[in-house]
C-alpha cells in the first residue's frame, strides 16, 4: 500500500518569493533521490484566509519506504536545515492510499 505524506506550513512572514522558490526545488530535488519516493508535489494555497499556505505532497512507495525516508540524512538535513527555519507552524500527516 503506498503511502500519501500531506504537510501543510506557514511560512515565515519575511521570506520572499526568490526564497520560497530555492525552498521548493532544493525540497524536490534531494526528496524526490531518497529511495522509495515516487512523488514530490509542492503548492501554494489559492485563497489567502487559508491557515496555511504551503502543501507538500509526498507519495511514498509503502509503509518500508516511509520508515527508510524518514531516518533518511538527506530528509533529516534538508528538514532541519532548510524547511524548518522557513516556517512559523506546520502539520505533517500520513494516509494509506487504498486506490
Amino acid at each position: 500500500m503506498s503511502v500519501e505524506r500531506i504537510i501543510l506550513a506557514q511560512p515565515r512572514p519575511d521570506l520572499d518569493e526568490e526564497q520560497v522558490r530555492a525552498i521548493a526545488a532544493a525540497g524536490r530535488t534531494i526528496l524526490s533521490a531518497i529511495p522509495g519516493v515516487e512523488v514530490v508535489s509542492f503548492g501554494e494555497a489559492l485563497a489567502a484566509a487559508e491557515p496555511y499556505a504551503w502543501c507538500v505532497r509526498i507519495r511514498l512507495r509503502d509503509e518500508t519506504a516511509r520508515n527508510a525516508f524518514d531516518a533518511h540524512s538527506a530528509h533529516l538535513d534538508f528538514v532541519f536545515q532548510q524547511w524548518v527555519p522557513a516556517l512559523v507552524e506546520y502539520s505533517v500527516r500520513d494516509y494509506g492510499l487504498s486506490y
